[in-house]
């Protein structure tokens, strides 16, 4: 899968599953990238170079100290070439206004704070009712469910500041919390959305966990409508590791290949379900 074509899926996936913010993500491509039109041409050549991959990430590290959210005012509308995509990837969801130890720092706290809520010997339900508490109450995350919102809700890294996001954002950043703490939640999909789920040794879901419900605890049988878990199991979860591979890399890319490298590597345990 290209790197355009991995984008097109998050696009559509994050469209068909918050129709909150249908169109909201092509509208934002097509208005605000003229400022960069003039480099083009010389990005697509270090892309199809050896050394391409190097040379595109220190091209557009220039760009960036020029390149701010309000200059990216003029629409593009005519320009429907796979290079928008391939810029707004990865410069607007890796290098832009990434400050990487920060947010870091910001998960770690959120995940101390949480263990300290967990009374020692909690059962599951119980953990997760005080990491709720934790994570809606006292940290005040929200699920954006206006028609009308801002494109910063999309990106976790804005919404570890804002603690406002679209649901599939908080889903991600609630589960990495929650590994983080060493739940062993995986992801379960619910009428074309996402909904996490506390798994028992062999994997299957104990119960439930509604993040659009500021953490609900709901049953198997509540959410499968009487009939198993493995009935709602995504099966291909090829377009979720990109999404988690690319969303969630702006929050665990720290200094140090090892650290990155491990975290990543959590990223697609958590997905996967391979402890």
């Amino acid at each position: 899968m290209s790197l355009s074509a991995e984008l097109k899926a998050i696009v559509t996936l994050l469209e068909d599953t918050d129709p909150v913010v249908e169109g909201c993500v092509d509208s934002y491509l097509m208005a605000n990238f003229s400022e960069i039109e003039d480099n083009m041409p010389e990005i697509l050549m270090e892309i199809r170079s050896l050394s391409g991959a190097r040379a595109l990430f220190e091209k557009m590290s220039e760009l960036n100290v020029e390149i701010t959210l309000e200059k990216l005012g003029k629409a593009v509308r005519e320009y429907e070439e796979d290079y928008v995509y391939e810029w707004f990837l990865v410069n607007r969801l890796v290098l832009f206004s990434a400050n990487y130890d920060a947010m870091y720092s910001a998960m770690l706290v959120l995940a101390a704070k949480a263990e300290k809520s967990i009374p020692q010997g909690a059962i599951p339900e119980q953990k997760i009712t005080a990491f709720n508490r934790v994570f809606f109450e006292e940290s005040g995350f929200e699920a954006m469910t206006d028609k009308d919102i801002p494109f910063e809700a999309l990106l976790p890294s804005e919404v570890l500041v804002s603690r406002k996001g679209i649901p599939l954002v908080l889903d991600m950043i609630y589960v990495f919390l929650a590994d983080m703490l060493g739940f062993p939640l995986k992801i379960y999909v619910k009428d074309d959305g996402f909904i996490a789920a506390w798994t028992d040794l062999e994997g299957e879901p104990m119960f439930f966990i509604d993040m659009g419900c500021k953490g609900k605890i709901m049953s198997v049988a509540e959410v499968a409508g009487g009939t198993s878990g493995e009935d709602i199991c995504l099966e291909d979860i090829s377009v979720l590791n990109d999404i988690y591979a690319v969303v969630m890399s702006d929050i665990f890319t720290v200094s140090g290949e090892k650290e990155k490298s491990v975290l990543m590597m959590k990223a697609h345990e958590i997905l996967t379900g391979r402890q």
